[in-house]
C-alpha cells in the first residue's frame, strides 16, 4: 500500500512516455515489489492501472499511434513486473487452484448492498470500521478532501477532460463498493472474507490528489467557489445526519466530529477568501494544523488495537520453551515431529511465530481438503483458517495432535481423563493427551471419506462415532436421551445423568453460549463463533448436577435446540490400540522431507497426518510410488504391502522451476534493456 503512490507516479510517467530518469524501469521494480510482498494488493493495483491507463491516456491523448506505443509500454513493462515475481507467482497459483477460492463464477443477478447516504458516511470521521461480513467501505480521507473535492471540478486551470476522467473513476469506485459484480471482479472473482473493499487506499489516492490540484488553483477561489465547497460538504453531513443516524457505525462522536470539523474548515475557507493576504502568513500552518489534528483523532477512534503488543507476545516464549519441552518428552515421535493443539491462542498463527506444529492456521492459501475435514468433524474452519476449537479426543488423535498448550490451569479441553499436566512455564500450562497415536498409523483398508448425503445427516459427534466404527472401534460418544435437557428460550438447562467429560453441538444460528454450573457461579466456558458448527467441550461433569448453556444477549433463537455426548474412555484407548497395530517410526523430519520406517500389518494401510497436496512425491524401499490416496479428504493414505518398509516424502514447491525461469528470463531482458540504449529508443518511438 505504501507503494502504490510510487507505483502510479511512475506508471504515469511510463505511459505518457517520459524518458528522463528510465520511469519504466523504476515502474517494474516497484510492481515486483509490490508482487512480491503481497500478492492480493499487488492485484487490487494492478486492475486499478488497468482502469487508469484509460485515464491518464484520454488526458495526454496525442494521436492513434501514440496511444498504441503507451499501450506497448504499459503491457511490456507491466509483464516484465510480473516476471520478476513469477517465482513466487507461478507456484502461488498452482496452491490457490486447491483451495475454496478456485472456480467460483460471477453472481447470476445483480445486488446493491446499501442507500447511497449509508456510503457517503463513510467519508466522514470517527465512522466504525467493518471488519466481519458487512459491505461497508472505509473511504475516509479527511473532511478537508470532502471541501476541496467539488474545488477540484471547478478548478478553471484543471482542463474538463482530467475533471471527467477522474470524476468517472471516483464514482465507479463508489458503484464497485456498492454492486456486487464489481466487488467480485474487484477481489480476484472472489468476496472478501470479512474486511470489505480493499481497494479503498487506491480511491483515497485519488481523492487526495484531485484535492491536491484543487489547491494549485485556490488563488482563483472566491466566495462562491468557497461557498458552494462549503456547502457541498454541509449538505452531505446533512444528508447522512438525516438518513444514517442508526447505522451501526456511527455514534455520538461521528455526529460531533463531523459537524466541528466541516466548520472548522468552513472558517478556514472563509478567511482565505476574505483575509487572504494574512492567511497566507498563518493561515496554512492552521489548516494543516487541524487536518493532523482531525486524522490523529479519527485513528484513536477508529483503530483501538484488540492486542498490544505486549500481549501479542506474551505467549511466545513461554509457547516456545514448553513446545521444546514436549518434543523431548514424545515418546511415539521421538523428537522427530510434533503437533499441538493451542488453547486460547491470543493469535491465530501463534504456532509460526513460536516455532512448533499446531492444529490451527491462518493463510489465504489453505487447501479446501482442509477446511472440509474440519467443518466434517465439527471444527471451526473457512477458507482462510482452520482452528483447533471443537476439537474432541477423536479428532485431536486421528490428526496426530500429542500435546496441548493452554493459558490455563484448568481448562474444559484439559481435564484429567483426556489430557495430564506435563509442565508450566510463566502462566502457561503444557498437557500431555492421553489418547494420542504417531505420526503414522493404520487403518483397515477400504475407502475414507463423506458423500453430500453423509455430510447432511449426521452432526459431527454422530459422525465421529461412525467413523469410529469403520476404523475397526466402537462408539466413543455415548449420546444423552434428550429428557435431561430442558430447553427454553435463549438456553437449555443439562442435568447431568452419570460421571464423565462431555460434549455439545448445536445447528442454531448462535454465535456465542457460556456455560455454567451449578458448583461455581464463575463461567465454567464460553464457546464463540458458533456460526463455524463447532463442537462445544463442556468439560468433566459430575452425575446429578445442572449445566445451563445460555445464547448471547441478542440471540433471537426461540429455544436452544442442543445435542449432548458423554465420552467413553474405554472404547478410544480400544480405538488407539487398533489404529497402532504394526508400528511406524519417523528417522527424520523436515518441512520437506520425511523419512520414517513402518511395519504394515495384513489387511490395512498407512495413514499419515500430513495434508495430501500438490508437491508430494512418496517412495517406498527407494522406488518412487503411485499417486496416494486421501483419508477423509486431508491425510496421505498409503496402500503399502504387509511387512517392514522405508518411506520417504519429498515435497518440491509446485511449478517453481517455471517460475524461477520465468524471472530470470525477465531480470535478463530488463538487464538488456539497461544496457542498450537502442532498444530503449525503440520503446519510445
Amino acid at each position: 500500500i505504501a507503494l502504490a503512490p510510487l507505483a502510479l507516479l511512475y506508471f504515469e510517467k511510463t505511459v505518457r512516455g517520459e524518458r528522463e530518469g528510465r520511469p519504466e524501469i523504476f515502474y517494474i521494480l516497484i510492481m515486483a515489489a509490490v508482487t512480491w510482498t503481497n500478492y492480493y494488493i499487488a492485484m487490487l493495483i494492478d486492475i486499478f492501472l488497468v482502469l487508469y491507463f484509460f485515464a491518464v491516456t484520454a488526458e495526454n491523448f496525442k494521436g492513434i499511434k501514440e496511444t498504441l506505443l503507451s499501450l506497448i509500454r504499459f503491457g511490456v513493462s507491466s509483464v516484465l513486473a510480473a516476471g520478476l515475481a513469477a517465482v513466487l507467482l507461478i507456484p502461488e497459483w498452482a496452491v490457490i487452484r486447491g483451495t475454496s477460492f478456485s472456480g467460483n463464477s460471477l453472481p447470476d443477478h445483480i445486488e446493491f448492498y446499501m442507500q447511497i447516504p449509508t456510503l457517503i458516511l463513510r467519508s466522514f470521521p470517527a465512522v466504525g470500521i467493518e471488519t466481519g461480513l458487512g459491505h461497508e467501505p472505509g473511504t475516509y480521507a479527511t473532511v478537508a478532501v470532502i471541501m476541496l473535492l467539488p474545488l477540484f471540478f471547478m478548478n478553471g486551470r484543471i482542463r474538463p477532460v482530467n475533471k471527467i476522467t477522474r470524476g468517472l473513476l471516483i464514482l465507479f469506485f463508489y458503484f464497485s463498493f456498492n454492486t456486487n459484480i464489481l466487488e467480485f471482479i474487484w477481489h480476484g472473482f472472489n468476496y472478501p472474507d470479512s474486511i470489505p473493499a480493499r481497494q479503498t487506499f487506491l480511491l483515497i489516492i485519488l481523492l487526495i490528489s484531485a484535492g491536491y490540484e484543487a489547491l494549485e488553483g485556490m488563488e482563483d477561489t472566491g466566495a462562491v467557489k468557497a461557498g458552494i465547497a462549503v456547502l457541498f460538504t454541509a449538505l452531505l453531513y446533512a444528508v447522512c445526519l438525516i438518513f444514517c443516524r442508526d447505522d451501526s457505525h456511527a455514534d455520538i462522536y461521528t455526529w460531533i466530529l463531523g459537524a466541528v470539523f466541516t466548520a472548522l474548515y468552513a472558517v478556514i475557507m472563509i478567511l482565505f477568501v476574505f483575509f487572504r493576504t494574512e492567511y497566507m502568513k498563518w493561515g496554512i500552518y492552521c489548516f494543516m494544523m487541524i487536518v493532523v489534528f482531525e486524522l490523529a483523532i479519527n485513528l484513536n477512534i477508529t483503530s483501538p488495537r484488540d492486542v498490544s503488543r505486549e500481549g501479542y507476545f506474551t505467549d511466545v516464549m513461554s509457547y516456545r520453551k514448553l513446545a521444546r519441552e514436549a518434543e523431548k518428552d514424545d515418546p511415539l515421535n521421538l523428537g522427530c515431529f510434533t503437533r499441538f493443539d493451542t488453547v486460547d491462542e491470543n493469535i491465530r498463527n501463534i504456532s509460526c511465530l513460536s516455532g512448533y506444529h499446531d492444529a490451527s492456521y491462518f493463510s489465504s492459501t489453505i487447501d479446501n481438503g482442509a477446511e472440509d475435514f474440519y467443518k466434517d468433524f465439527g471444527m471451526k474452519a473457512s477458507k482462510v483458517h482452520y482452528m483447533g476449537e471443537g476439537l474432541t479426543p477423536f479428532t485431536s488423535a486421528i490428526m496426530g495432535i500429542g500435546y496441548v498448550l493452554a493459558d490455563e490451569y484448568r481448562n474444559n479441553q484439559t481435564d484429567y481423563d483426556i489430557a495430564t499436566y506435563i509442565g508450566e512455564e510463566g502462566d502457561d500450562y503444557l498437557y500431555k493427551c492421553l489418547f494420542a497415536l504417531p505420526f503414522g498409523y493404520t487403518v483397515p483398508e477400504g475407502y475414507y471419506g463423506f458423500d453430500d448425503d453423509d455430510r447432511g445427516v449426521a452432526d459431527p459427534l454422530d459422525r465421529q462415532n461412525k467413523t469410529a466404527i469403520k476404523l475397526g472401534g466402537d462408539e466413543i460418544f455415548h449420546p444423552v436421551d434428550s429428557i435431561y435437557i430442558e430447553e427454553d428460550y435463549g438456553k437449555a438447562v443439562i442435568t447431568v445423568p452419570e460421571d464423565g467429560h462431555y460434549y455439545a453441538w448445536t445447528e442454531d444460528d448462535i454465535d456465542t453460549i457460556k456455560e455454567y454450573t451449578d458448583f461455581s457461579e464463575d463461567e465454567y466456558g464460553r464457546f464463540e463463533d458458533l456460526r463455524y458448527d463447532s463442537i462445544m467441550d463442556l468439560g468433566r461433569l459430575e452425575k446429578g448436577g445442572t449445566v445451563t448453556l445460555y445464547t448471547d444477549e441478542e440471540s433471537e433463537v426461540e429455544h436452544l435446540d442442543i445435542v449432548l455426548y458423554r465420552f467413553e474412555p474405554n472404547a478410544m484407548r480400544a480405538l488407539c490400540e487398533e489404529l497402532s497395530s504394526g508400528s511406524f517410526t519417523l528417522t527424520g523430519f523436515k518441512d520437506d522431507r520425511i523419512e520414517a520406517l513402518a511395519d504394515i500389518p495384513s489387511g490395512r494401510e498407512l495413514v499419515l497426518a500430513v495434508p495430501l497436496s500438490v508437491g508430494w512425491t512418496i517412495s517406498l524401499d527407494g522406488e518412487q510410488m503411485m499417486t496416494p490416496d486421501e483419508f477423509y479428504g486431508l491425510f496421505i493414505k498409503l496402500d503399502i504391502p504387509e511387512g517392514i518398509h522405508h518411506i520417504e516424502l519429498e515435497y518440491n514447491i509446485p511449478l517453481f522451476g517455471i517460475g524461477m525461469t520465468v524471472s530470470v528470463v525477465s531480470l535478463i531482458i530488463i538487464l538488456l534493456y539497461i544496457l542498450y540504449p537502442k532498444i530503449q529508443v525503440i520503446m519510445h518511438r
